[in-house]
């Protein structure tokens, strides 16, 4: 991918991205775009396949092998839940974190 420009927008990022891979899919393609929110992660590498980040009105499950960064990606999830309601001041909301070993 030839780089013209520095993309801080995921959105152009993604439709860029698009453009040279026209098979790339992200969450938001699977799934439809009905929510009122997106939470960024703010890392590039994880909000371009999450579609930009995660969405509100989803549930999430994160499956792997130990120790790949399921957990921390939960928290990841977490924070930039509680990060974007934060910097609009509102401190109505509730993050449920539920891990299980099986």
């Amino acid at each position: 991918m030839t780089q013209t420009k520095d993309t801080t927008n995921i959105e152009d990022t993604i439709k860029e991205l698009k453009k040279e891979f026209p098979s790339l899919k992200t969450v938001v393609d699977e799934l439809g775009s009905d929510v009122k929110h997106v939470y960024p992660f703010g890392c590039p590498a994880i909000d371009i396949p999450y579609g930009g980040g995660i969405y509100s009105g989803k549930v999430y499950q994160n499956a792997g092998w130990e120790s790949v960064g399921k957990s921390t990606l939960g928290l990841e999830m977490a924070r930039a839940f509680c990060n974007y309601w934060k910097a609009r001041k509102e401190n109505n909301y509730v993050v449920v974190w539920m891990e299980a070993e099986s």
